[in-house]
């Protein structure tokens, strides 16, 4: 088990916009990291039924607080939200805890940045098959 102290970071680019670019698969092998400065307990997620609607991440009336998430921020995604990330660059995110789904929008590139991202109960969707 590999713990990673904070000033790590890893990149990864997707770009498979147009035909004439090569198809990309990305595979992450995930594992579990403790980090000694966590509680044991692990907080149970609330299951919600599916909002019919599409929340757009650049909406400040889709956040609980009413504002944007900024850098630093720690941002839940519901487990009844479906987000889209409709913005070209997010802020730096501390943690973000993926319990429902968050898209990335196809209509621009863009750029999530996050610290540490938990999926636990939810979905992250960038692209679309071929």
């Amino acid at each position: 088990m590999l713990w990673l102290p904070e000033t790590n970071q890893v990149d990864f680019i997707i770009n498979g916009k147009g035909k004439s670019s090569p198809a990309a698969t990305v595979k992450f092998e995930l594992s579990l990291a403790v980090d000694p400065n966590l509680d044991d307990e692990v907080e149970e997620i609330e299951d919600l039924p599916a909002e019919e609607f599409d929340r757009m991440w650049s909406d400040e009336t889709n956040w609980p607080n009413g504002a944007l998430p900024k850098d630093g921020d720690d941002v839940e995604i519901n487990s009844a939200w479906n987000m889209i990330i409709d913005i070209p660059e997010t802020p730096i995110i501390r943690m973000l805890a993926v319990n429902g789904r968050l898209t990335f929008s196809d209509e621009l590139d863009v750029h999530l940045h996050a610290k540490h991202i938990s999926i636990r109960g939810g979905e992250l969707k960038i692209g679309t098959p071929y």
